[in-house]
């Protein structure tokens, strides 16, 4: 099936600091590498799609970012342009009176495994007027560029809301897949039930109070009036789905683990980006849009390769080299 993938949300450019122990408060470190790229989460997630999409002979999907850029002519723009080379940018939004795009600064414990991120944007967001312009243009487009799914981030969910409202108003059979990672954002649990597809983040499910994967979509699910697949992964144990098909109202219950015995953490940024490319990956070549277990199987030991490499460079290859992954195992 032709069509475009559209993913909505922030691209930033990420500065990148691996340190052996996380810094005390006014103590001086030196850093044992820096590492600069293109970072958000869409954006990184379009970055494993276009891997997939380039060893797939089949497919036929455009990948394009809704996101708002500084100036068009400048050069962070043309460093973000340069570093997705098989994604569209005719969608995104330029505030032509900045010259720097937003920032993450990532500083990479070694001790913990874990990192602390800093952000700065000042650059305007997205709002949704902007949105339903673009919108009505795809309307008018072939059949080769209608709008077939649509992924929202969910960083700003009023608005997020409102554009998943008027594709469902606009673009009747476009499928709609959310994040819902951010602890205590206000209005995620209105966007995640407007949604086909709802991918939770562990961080989220356990500031909710949930203990497993597994108890956060089976509670979810019951708010979950138009879901067809709930995800929700949790670190080192995996990712549990709930899915069904357009004829049932029953789920499906699915789990999966890393098939790697043993994972060593190099880099956890985008890990969860690169599950949810796996997932719509999968989805995207789902003959009757539902997840099957080999579907989960491989987002899963698609984000574990991710983990264990810094950047997504090859990570497709690198995840084939290891035999797990097989394109005739999909659904």
């Amino acid at each position: 099936m032709a069509g475009v993938i559209l993913a909505v949300g922030a691209c930033y450019l990420d500065t990148i600091l691996s340190v052996s122990h996380y810094p005390r408060e006014d103590e001086k470190l030196r850093a044992e590498s820096l590492l600069q790229r293109r970072g958000g989460n869409c954006p990184n997630t379009l970055e494993v799609l276009q891997q997939l999409a380039k060893s797939d002979n089949n497919w036929n999907l455009r990948l394009e970012l809704c996101a708002t850029l500084p100036a068009r002519d400048c050069a962070a723009t043309k460093t973000i342009k340069n570093s997705l080379p098989g994604v569209w940018f005719d969608h995104c939004f330029h505030r032509e009176d900045s010259q720097e795009a937003a920032s993450s600064y990532i500083i990479q414990s070694k001790a913990t495994s874990t990192r602390t991120i800093v952000n700065y944007n000042g650059l305007s967001e997205m709002h949704f007027m902007e949105f339903k312009d673009m919108i009505d243009q795809l309307e008018q487009a072939s059949s080769s560029r209608a709008l077939r799914w649509c992924h929202f981030e969910g960083r700003i969910p009023e608005v997020a809301l409102e554009c998943v409202k008027y594709i469902r108003k606009t673009l009747i059979g476009t499928t709609i897949s959310v994040e819902i990672e951010k602890p205590g954002r206000p209005g995620l649990e209105a966007l995640a039930a407007a949604a086909d597809v709802i991918f939770y983040s562990c961080s989220w499910a356990k500031s909710r109070g949930y203990r497993s994967a597994q108890a956060c979509l089976e509670s979810e699910a019951k708010n979950s009036p138009v879901a067809r697949t709930l995800c929700c992964t949790w670190g080192a144990d995996g990712a549990h789905a709930l899915t069904r098909s357009r004829s049932s109202d029953g789920w499906t219950s699915l789990q999966a683990a890393p098939g790697q015995p043993s994972i060593v953490v190099v880099d956890s940024t985008g890990c969860g980006d690169t599950f949810n490319a796996g997932i719509i990956y999968a989805l995207c070549r789902s003959s009757d849009n539902v997840l099957y277990p080999q579907d989960l199987d491989f987002a899963v030991n698609l984000a574990s390769q991710k983990v264990q490499q810094n950047s997504f460079d090859n990570v497709v290859e690198q995840l084939r080299r290891g035999n797990i992954f097989n394109e005739q195992s999909f659904s």
